[in-house]
């Protein structure tokens, strides 16, 4: 499959498209041409035969009677072959039968939220045994624990967070200089300063030395600045200061932003403009440098009490939320050094597999954050080793779209509050339909995994009950930490590739091309993943950027580009014998030519590629595996389980280079001749 360059116009046919699996050409050139696979053996797709054997096997544990469940619920096994719009929703074909439905669903949502938070509902959980009985032993495998995520490079030294600490001063210092300027009618020495207050990682002292710091500028309503200003003449004092770069404000954003980079750290600033200062108190966090196990402290934050929000509206609702759910999250964790060494586990367990972005509908590090927590707060007096095993033996079995909440919701505002729009799905049908909900424990409580799909549910279960599977090798001393965290076999499991190039003349063109690419990500995993096509799309959450030189015709042969590739794996239902995937491109592409930001050379182009043409650089100095089927691996891959006998395999283990040509004039066929 041959992608061109991206410049196709708007497609609100898209799902007609993909109905009638035709390619209709727009005007202008096409993002993707024709894909066709034809029938070869039996084919295959990973997820769709899930051991039916391990289902049973799970079934009295998985299957809690006390379980509260919300909606009709599906094996996982069989979760890919509903069409990804449609999941979840209730179809009921009159309106006194969804009538019906909907208070059934109330009623359930209402009993289970009284009593899922109740320590004695242990969904999917167990009382625990000590993974390591020995205290020596146990001591001894979170010191070969520390020392793997020491590899890679979970913690900050001590001097990166000395680093981390002057750029929070410089950047405190700018944005009161900034607003001070703005206020020289009402200079006085009393008035109230701009706070500077973290949260994220940082906040929760489980960063790694290249992550970025997420920070929020709290402006007291004396001060006379808005959010206008910020975007506006705060940006410009950023760009005056030698010690920023690479500033990218995004003020239209669902949390609007600014972006940048201070003295080589990456900062996510957002900004809030209160309306009522409300009481603010002071809130040091204390963090351990543990390369040489001194303490010092952050400097002095504050915390954020819900009478903050009266006034706001609901992007500066949404700014604040951060900051209050990494308060919450620290305030209420049982013993802070076993839920950081759990969290920095999960993080880089997460990221060396492919699974940690929320933009990419995966989750990020608030995600991960509250799932840790869920586990730390239900068994207090657990050791590290036993709180990750509880962590994967719950959450590969937990049975989404059941909801994860650390505390009940509160449907009421604080007093003053206006009333804010919280997670109900009883009420709200695209609540309802979100597929992997993660609760935000403080008013108002949101869905902070709403872009999860189908396609990211999948990876997400297959890793986890991997990793459980691997928790299990590692207690019976059969298998090591690194075991758990190499890297993960995305570019040798699959037979086809999806290649994405975002390409840009610059950096500062780049970031900002990237930047709406990437948001724009999950509209084509989606729609490459069909029951309509018969494909299922695996995304693998890394990027890999690139600068080249290339002699396009109209600039100089040494004219230089960033690029950066990303790739989603592609499989096939048995009995498929032709893609056609304009559809699933022409959506995307229009998403992305729309944007009125775009300018000269920034460009977009989509090849489909197989394991033997990947770029040498997806592997990064490993062996390179093709073509990896061993063990339960090989079932998975196999489309009915069996073979024809004739030596054919399913077109999702074996495929001839020769014959998916990728060029745009020839049709791209999968499978032999």
């Amino acid at each position: 499959m041959n992608c061109a360059n991206s410049n196709t116009k708007s497609s609100n046919n898209c799902n007609n498209k993909r109905a009638n699996g035709e390619m209709k050409k727009s005007n202008q050139t096409p993002l993707a041409n024709q894909l066709q696979a034809s029938k070869s053996g039996a084919v295959a797709n990973a997820s769709t035969n899930a051991s039916t054997s391990a289902d049973a096997k799970h079934k009295k544990k998985i299957m809690n009677a006390n379980a509260n469940q919300y909606l009709p619920q599906r094996r996982p096994h069989q979760w890919h072959n509903t069409n990804t719009n449609t999941n979840f929703n209730m179809n009921s074909n009159t309106t006194r039968n969804r009538q019906q439905t909907n208070n059934n669903y109330s009623n359930k949502y209402n009993r289970s939220t009284s009593s899922s938070h109740q320590r004695t509902n242990s969904h999917h959980a167990f009382e625990p045994e000590k993974f390591i009985q020995d205290p020596l032993q146990h001591q001894q495998l979170v010191q070969k624990l520390k020392h793997t995520l020491h590899i890679h490079k979970a913690f900050e030294q001590q001097l990166g967070n000395r680093k981390r600490l002057q750029a929070y001063n410089h950047l405190l210092l700018l944005l009161r200089q900034w607003s001070n300027n703005d206020n020289q009618d009402n200079p006085s020495s009393s008035m109230p300063q701009i706070k500077l207050i973290s949260f994220g990682s940082y906040r929760l002292g489980v960063h790694a030395p290249d992550a970025d710091m997420d920070l929020l500028a709290l402006c007291p309503p004396a001060v006379n600045v808005t959010k206008q200003d910020f975007f506006d003449t705060f940006v410009q004092t950023l760009r005056d200061d030698r010690k920023c770069t690479r500033i990218h404000p995004i003020a239209k954003a669902y949390t609007p932003v600014i972006k940048f980079y201070l003295d080589g750290i990456p900062i996510d600033l957002l900004f809030v403009k209160l309306i009522h200062e409300g009481n603010i108190h002071h809130w040091t966090t204390i963090t351990k440098q543990h390369h040489h196990q001194q303490q010092q402290q952050h400097p002095t934050e504050f915390q954020i009490h819900d009478s903050m929000l009266r006034g706001l509206d609901e992007p500066s609702s949404r700014s604040l939320n951060g900051v209050r759910v990494a308060q919450y999250l620290w305030n209420t964790i049982p013993n802070h050094d076993k839920f950081k060494i759990v969290l920095k586990t999960i993080k880089v367990w997460a990221q060396v597999h492919g699974l940690y972005s929320n933009v990419l509908g995966f989750l990020g590090g608030v995600n991960w954050a509250i799932l840790v927590a869920w586990v730390c707060k239900r068994h207090e007096d657990a050791e590290v080793t036993t709180l990750i095993k509880v962590f994967f033996y719950t959450f590969a079995r937990w049975r989404w779209p059941k909801p994860v909440f650390l505390t009940p919701i509160v449907k009421n505002p604080p007093q003053g509050v206006t009333p804010l729009t919280i997670w109900d799905p009883a009420r709200n049908p695209r609540d309802r339909a979100q597929i992997l909900p993660i609760i935000t424990p403080c008013y108002p409580s949101m869905n902070s995994s709403y872009n999860v799909a189908q396609p990211q549910m999948r990876r997400l279960r297959e890793e986890l009950h991997r990793a459980d599977k691997i928790m299990n090798q590692i207690k019976d001393g059969n298998a090591q930490w690194t075991d758990l965290l190499k890297e993960n076999d995305f570019f040798s499991d699959h037979v086809h590739y999806l290649q994405v190039r975002i390409i840009a003349e610059n950096e500062e063109d780049h970031q900002a091309w990237f930047g709406l690419c990437e948001s724009r990500l999950r509209i084509l995993i989606a729609g490459l993943d069909s029951v309509n096509y018969g494909t299922h799309a695996y995304p693998f959450t890394k990027f890999f950027v690139r600068n080249r030189h290339e002699n396009s015709g109209t600039k100089p042969i040494d004219a230089e580009e960033i690029v950066t590739y990303f790739f989603i794996a592609l499989r096939f239902e048995a009995g498929a014998e032709s893609v056609d995937l304009i559809g699933c491109t022409t959506e995307f592409s229009y998403s992305v030519n729309s944007w009125e930001g775009r300018k000269k050379g920034m460009d977009l182009k989509i090849d489909h590629v197989l394991q033997s043409d990947l770029p040498q650089f997806v592997f990064e100095g490993s062996l390179r595996k093709e073509n990896k089927v061993e063990g339960e691996e090989k079932d998975l891959l196999r489309g009915d389980g069996e073979g024809d006998g004739n030596g054919d395999a399913c077109l999702n283990r074996m495929a001839n280079p020769n014959d998916c040509l990728a060029s745009p004039t020839k049709k791209a066929r999968i499978g032999r001749p």
